[in-house]
């Protein structure tokens, strides 16, 4: 959408979001991939929305439109990468994130503080329980 990083939500957009939240959260990876590069395609000849609340209002409808695009024409389009499966999630993370890695971006008060773990990279989860395992002070549960 060509959108700089800073530019605020429109009421329209904000609105959009509210009312699509649960088709946004339960779009798998290779989806938002099939979506991105539908949109980063010329849009003379993909039609794409201009206008980020009408691709939110409109969220499974383009992601149809995009498969029947790449569908139609197959060359213009490069498989993606597998994504990273997610590992399962540790018991007491967040608290173990808070007490013993204060600076880290998924502690309280920092920039990613509230995401949810399957949304976390896979190397940033490998990071997490490897610091988890090793950490002797603490009484967390680990992933093997």
């Amino acid at each position: 959408m060509n959108r700089r990083p800073a530019t605020p939500a429109t009421k329209n957009e904000l609105t959009a979001f509210r009312n699509s939240k649960a088709a946004i959260s339960a779009t798998p990876e290779e989806d938002w991939v099939l979506l991105e590069r539908f949109y980063k395609l010329p849009q003379d000849q993909t039609f794409s929305r201009h206008h980020l609340a009408a691709l939110v209002n409109n969220w499974n409808g383009e992601i149809d439109k995009a498969r029947s695009w790449f569908k139609q024409n197959p060359s213009s389009y490069q498989s993606p990468p597998k994504p990273l499966t997610c590992l399962p999630e540790p018991a007491n993370w967040r608290e173990f994130v808070a007490s013993d890695m204060p600076t880290c971006p998924y502690a309280p008060g920092m920039p990613n503080a509230a995401l949810p773990w399957p949304v976390i990279p896979r190397e940033h989860q490998d990071s997490l329980i490897s610091s988890m395992n090793r950490s002797k002070a603490t009484n967390f549960a680990s992933v093997a």
